[in-house]
């Protein structure tokens, strides 16, 4: 019954793609706006439904807000502190605190996930969508592979459209970050938008299970491969879901690839030897990694010389 779901899910969000592209476009157009308010009545003079709403929503604060990387190394745009007295006090402080921030975040056009997933919840609340603010844990890199979901570590958004949740991650939507390099590429990404639960599971564990939308567990995210936005955002899918690959000695490990394009060319490198070499697919879609000295550390798949999943090696 999950896969039938899952499908008709997949379809909606197919069938709703069409009218993404204007809606994108006409977010594009619209002068600088400073004012989270005046934002907000300009896409709800401009959008009608819930989606449509949503989208603009994703879409504006995807391609103007940068990533701040700055206050990701001080911290100055993090996470909630202040002290309270009750529960009232505390719901008082922290929506001023979320206000400041969203303010903060129209002026400067820079936030980490909580200004992104603040201002997100806001424009919403102007544009009469239910919202909320989800923390969580982020797999972000292949050496997460085999951790555990922590407390704190990113923060996303559900949004409700037409009576039903949807998952977001709009700081995601804006760009890259290369931490080594410590730059961000601003590069729009709409594979968080209206996400899949089971393909937004990949890389997010909500510390509130609820917010899962599907029925997976810690371990389960733990012991998952890392996916790169390639992945979520293609129809390709790989067979190995286990982050965790022993490769023998002197045997080749054989996966299996669905829905490669005429054309596709596919890679791997490993972390040991940082070279790509070719891989060939045969006619059942399946290819092997061969057997090699260079088989330690990480391995990374490439579609069209992007990456799309990294596993973990062990050898046997």
């Amino acid at each position: 019954m999950k896969k039938i779901i899952s499908g008709i899910l997949l379809l909606f969000v197919s069938v709703m793609s069409a009218q993404y592209e204007s809606v994108d476009a006409a977010v594009r157009s619209y002068p600088d706006f400073s004012d989270a308010d005046k934002l907000a009545a300009r896409i709800s003079k401009d959008f009608k439904t819930d989606i449509d709403k949503a989208r603009a929503i994703y879409t504006w604060i995807g391609t103007h807000i940068a990533y701040d990387m700055k206050a990701l190394y001080s911290q100055q745009n993090g996470g909630i502190a202040f002290s309270y007295t009750t529960p009232e006090d505390r719901m008082q402080k922290e929506r001023a605190f979320r206000l400041n921030l969203v303010k903060k975040t129209m002026r400067s056009k820079k936030a980490i996930c909580e200004g992104y997933a603040s201002l997100f919840t806001y424009l919403c609340a102007m544009t009469d969508l239910p919202a909320v603010i989800i923390p969580g844990t982020s797999k972000t890199s292949h050496t997460e592979i085999g951790k555990l979901p922590t407390e704190g570590d990113h923060t996303w958004n559900a949004v409700k459209i037409n009576g039903a949740w949807q998952l977001i991650d709009v700081t995601w939507a804006a760009g890259v970050v290369r931490g080594n390099e410590k730059k961000f590429t601003p590069v729009f990404n709409d594979a968080y938008f209206c996400t899949d639960p089971d393909l937004f599971f990949l890389n997010h564990f909500p510390d509130d299970k609820r917010w899962l939308l599907t029925d997976r567990s810690a371990e389960e995210f733990a012991e998952l491969p890392f996916y790169y936005p390639t992945y979520l955002k293609s129809d390709y899918r790989i067979n190995a879901d286990k982050g965790a690959i022993l490769f023998p000695k002197n045997t080749g490990v054989r996966f299996k690839i669905e829905n490669l394009d005429p054309g596709d060319e596919l890679y791997y490198i490993t972390s040991r030897d940082n070279t790509l070499d070719r891989l060939i697919v045969d006619e059942h879609n399946h290819f092997v990694i061969p057997p090699s000295a260079k088989l330690s550390g990480y391995l990374t798949i490439f579609v069209n010389m992007k990456p799309l999943v990294a596993y973990k090696i062990v050898r046997g």
